[in-house]
């Protein structure tokens, strides 16, 4: 009997040591307890120089916080309503008794990404529907998650985004050649509505700042939307 009870005993000890050796293994985290997640492209169509960013975002990330993702890491202020359009549907921002609502829209509310992009190589985010702000997302790839990945984060870039309310493609487009012109006589006019907006090379860190802030400030909102009483 004391045999048995000491073989047990060994028994118990060596699986506990085999836990533990599981647990302090740096693997453990990536295999056991990490999600996959999405890599993406986001690239603003129809301006020069080319604008685009590369973020990853958890799978399961649900569609509205992915648009206060691409807000910080794009440089947008969040201050115009926006959509995604994915395999041919329209996801937006239903709001009760709305004349801009239109019929063949789809509630953005309680849709998760690996529902909506795990079918699709290509979606649009469509920001400000007065200046048709038009993004193309890529999904470059999707993958296991790991310890270093850290989403929701921006991981590259290039150039800045345009500010909000410069007109679109075509007004930024307007605005970069008046800028550009030392002689031209709406110049100063331009600079003045710039303030302090910053148009130097793309910022990783600042974007990440972002993207922190933007889910941050958009949650009251998301929460209001989610329960459906705008």
């Amino acid at each position: 009997m004391a045999l048995k009870r000491k073989l047990s005993i060994d028994t118990d000890v060596k699986n506990l040591i085999s836990v533990r050796t599981v647990l302090c293994d740096d693997n453990f985290e990536n295999t056991i307890k990490m999600g996959n997640l999405f890599e993406l492209k986001i690239q603003l169509l129809d301006v020069e120089p080319a604008v685009y960013r590369i973020v990853l975002i958890p799978e399961d990330l649900p569609l509205l916080d992915l648009h206060a993702v691409l807000q910080g890491a794009m440089g947008w202020n969040g201050s115009h309503m926006f959509a995604f359009e994915i395999r041919g549907n329209r996801y937006a921002v239903k709001i009760n008794d709305s004349p801009f609502d239109q019929d063949d829209e789809k509630n953005v509310a309680g849709v998760i990404c690996k529902d909506v992009f795990a079918k699709s190589d290509k979606a649009k985010y469509h920001y400000d529907f007065g200046d048709d702000w038009w993004h193309e997302i890529g999904i470059i790839d999707h993958r296991v998650q790991t310890k270093s990945d850290k989403p929701p984060r921006c991981i590259g870039g290039e150039n800045p985004c345009p500010p909000d309310d410069s007109g679109g493609p075509w007004g930024w487009a307007d605005m970069q050649e008046i800028l550009n012109d030392e002689s031209h006589p709406d110049r100063e006019e331009i600079i003045e509505w710039l303030d302090d907006f910053d148009l130097g090379p793309f910022n990783k860190q600042a974007s990440n700042r972002q993207i922190k802030t933007a889910l941050k400030n958009f949650a009251p909102l998301f929460k209001d939307i989610r329960a459906g009483t705008l």
